[in-house]
């Protein structure tokens, strides 16, 4: 019954959507010298590669490129803030994606900041697309209306499967969208809260059909199934186990292609995941103090929280409950100047706050991140692979922010101001 009143939504909803969105290409014709897959794999920590490398996809990946491990996340370690920086090369006070979402006291749902109008930066599909390059983006974050040629957004929380799907088609490219809806409608509607088989479909019919020069995917399996079971989970091992299998499936569907030896590709991870036992609640907290939300509110962001005051300086009420929070069990400290600056949090927000190892703000699930980057087992890592980067390779260290220039170099694309380096060749 699902699929039928889906199949009715987009039948209702495609016409009006179809020639909503342009595409902004202004030199010319796609060349086919070079092509880029950028995969990114939500909420896989380094220490994951123990299991990972096991795997064919990721032996193959090791033996046949670079890798890098041990590498930092960006601070908000969120999913929206960092897939921002892996398209721009630059924190986030830079490029205006501070977290995932916008939340408010006075809205019961609060809207994510998936459209790029909220970026104040450059971005690598743009760029590319204006280098006459052809760009696809199958639930890429923060692509909602951008200038790519095929382009399937991410568009995410609380909302209806009507208003999901409208969103979706407004924000991207109708055409597109519903024959990749059509065709793996089962794929769509499949249980676990992602839709990681019907993205990695999608992806192999287009290396099989279309041109692209840049592909750009997000599998989500890991990240949503660690916060339901846990990050050390059997459930979270079988799904780390499930994402292998999808970029192995890729990288046959490359192998496949009578130009296969013009990709490049590269796997990333955007952020950790840790285990936790309690949830924190500070509005909860400041209601019980007697402090209006008209006054003050936290912004909750998983591993660290945000407190917004409305008058220029703190009322003693509000410094006197900053004291007793800032030592509630779950509060770790209080974040640095440069965390707050570096975020972007400064911007909007009077202070932040870290939480526990265990301890999460806001809601509870079993696997967490948004925490600031001093905890354990909380690094990234990414591979690179492609006729410009050596096999073999092993490297550590850096940040995400150094992908977005690689990808450039790969691309042959002219760099903009970046925080990030190419590493790698």
């Amino acid at each position: 019954m699902t699929q039928y009143l889906t199949a009715l939504i987009l039948c209702k909803v495609a016409p009006l959507l179809y020639n909503n969105h342009k595409i902004n290409n202004s030199i010319g014709v796609t060349t086919m010298t070079q092509k880029l897959i950028l995969i990114s794999l939500d909420a896989v920590g380094d220490h994951d590669l123990e299991l990972l490398l096991e795997h064919r996809a990721f032996r193959q990946l090791r033996a046949e490129g670079t890798m890098v491990r041990d590498v930092d996340s960006i601070f908000v370690t969120n999913t929206y803030p960092i897939h921002a920086c892996i398209q721009t090369g630059v924190s986030p006070f830079r490029h205006g994606i501070i977290e995932n979402d916008i939340q408010d006291p006075n809205k019961k749902h609060w809207p994510w900041r998936f459209h790029v109008r909220h970026l104040t930066a450059p971005t690598l599909p743009d760029r590319a697309t204006r280098s006459g390059k052809t760009v696809c983006s199958i639930m890429f974050p923060v692509t909602g209306g951008a200038n790519i040629r095929y382009n399937f957004p991410e568009i995410p929380g609380n909302v209806s499967l009507a208003k999901r799907i409208a969103l979706t088609l407004r924000n991207g490219r109708p055409g597109f969208i519903l024959s990749c809806m059509l065709r793996f409608m089962k794929q769509m509607l499949s249980a676990g809260g992602h839709a990681d088989d019907m993205i990695v479909s999608i992806a192999e019919r287009m290396i099989e059909r279309k041109p692209f020069d840049l592909m750009m995917l997000h599998l989500l399996d890991v990240d949503s199934t660690k916060h339901r079971f846990g990050p050390y989970s059997d459930e979270a091992k079988d799904a780390l186990l499930r994402t292998a299998d999808r970029v192995d499936r890729i990288l046959q569907a490359i192998s496949s292609s009578p130009d296969a030896s013009q990709y490049s590709v590269v796997v990333f991870s955007d952020h950790s995941c840790l285990p936790v036992h309690t949830a924190v609640h500070p509005n909860t907290m400041l209601k019980a103090a007697d402090i209006h939300p008209d006054e003050a509110f936290f912004h909750s962001a998983h591993g660290c929280c945000f407190l917004r005051i409305n008058t220029p300086e703190p009322s003693e009420k509000i410094v006197d409950f900053l004291s007793v929070f800032s030592s509630t069990p779950g509060v770790k400290r209080q974040l640095t100047d440069d965390e707050m600056h570096t975020s972007g949090a400064d911007s909007q927000f009077y202070c932040g706050y870290a939480a526990e190892a265990g301890y999460v703000f806001g809601q509870f699930a079993k696997g967490q991140h948004g925490y600031t980057l001093d905890n354990d087992k909380y690094k990234t890592f990414y591979f690179a692979k492609g006729p410009s980067i050596a096999a073999g390779q092993e490297l550590q260290g850096g940040s995400l922010l150094d992908i977005c220039p690689l990808c450039c170099d790969i691309l042959q694309l002219e760099q903009w101001p970046m925080e990030g380096h190419n590493t790698i060749f």
